[in-house]
């Protein structure tokens, strides 16, 4: 197909789309051709034949999920989960990008996400995988990851959004968080009236802009406060305590965490101090029945 004064950034996409190895690259790609196809008189039977490709390849990816042979890999949860869920262009890809080290696609034009994409969210010691799901209303939302996560973070940018929403979360399990994007873009009065509802039906959400990331750091104290898992960091004697946290379950004990770190070798630790919420001193000297604290440090001296 001509590109009719296409720039570089069509051609690598063109490129790409005639390497892709399934429907799902396919479509990305395609999509992508579209987004930079040149937009003049000469160019319009061209997008035209894109989009009508783009139509017949949807078709075909309904198709294989109808006889249930869907081309999307099966995620493997890794630690706690959240998922963003919401219609095409609320915003959901930026509000990744802002959380983790992901990229995921930022475009204007519809259903630019075809496929989950992944990144991880590292804050307050845990590193949280957060997923970045196709507009609940497309071809390629998974309900499956939906019904799945830990948390769901509905992506919303006026109030109305939520009944529309709904139908689509009527099966999970995990809890929920409404992440209002895009506030910053209403006017002063409809965003204050859009708060009053949000507050009057005692929605649990928070206001957010991925385009000056306000609230950023609130949103990640709130993802992780809705994990039901306790943070323990070890460290060993003279030494600085672990960056990272064990994810523990609330109510463990220091027997539980040992047994996670030294696997069936606890009898080998002589002495257990610890720092924290759980205990009374600094560096108090504990046992293995010694309930954790959410943020406990625990030191082990081993024989």
């Amino acid at each position: 197909m001509a590109s009719t004064n296409a720039g570089p950034e069509y051609g690598k996409a063109q490129g790409n789309y005639l390497n892709a190895k399934d429907v799902d690259e396919k479509i990305f790609f395609l999509q992508e051709m579209i987004k930079y196809a040149p937009k003049h008189k000469s160019s319009e039977k061209m997008v035209a034949e894109l989009k009508t490709r783009l139509i017949k390849l949807r078709d075909k990816k309904e198709k294989s999920k109808s006889v249930g042979k869907s081309t999307l890999k099966a995620i493997r949860k890794d630690g706690p989960q959240a998922v963003l869920v919401g219609f095409t262009n609320s915003g959901k890809s930026s509000i990744l990008n802002c959380l983790t080290n992901a990229s995921s696609l930022v475009a204007e034009y519809e259903y630019s996400t075809v496929m989950p994409v992944i990144g991880a969210m590292s804050y307050g010691g845990i590193v949280t995988q957060v997923i970045d799901l196709p507009a609940v209303n497309s071809d390629f939302f998974d309900k499956g990851l939906v019904n799945s996560a830990d948390l769901v973070l509905v992506v919303v940018n006026n109030y109305d959004d939520l009944s529309r929403i709904s139908p689509y979360l009527e099966r999970t399990t995990g809890k929920r968080l409404i992440v209002w994007n895009k506030s910053d873009l209403m006017d002063f009065d409809v965003a204050r009236k859009t708060e009053a509802k949000f507050m009057m039906s005692k929605q649990d959400f928070i206001k957010f802009s991925s385009k000056n990331t306000t609230n950023l750091e609130e949103l990640k104290k709130r993802i992780l406060s809705k994990f039901s898992i306790m943070r323990v960091f070890t460290k060993e004697p003279k030494k600085e305590r672990s960056v990272d946290a064990t994810i523990m379950k609330p109510g463990s004990t220091v027997g539980h965490l040992a047994e996670r770190i030294y696997h069936g070798m606890s009898d080998n630790i002589k002495e257990i101090h610890i720092w924290g919420p759980s205990s009374k001193f600094g560096g108090q000297k504990v046992g293995l029945k010694h309930v954790l604290k959410d943020l406990d440090v625990v030191e082990f001296k081993t024989k």
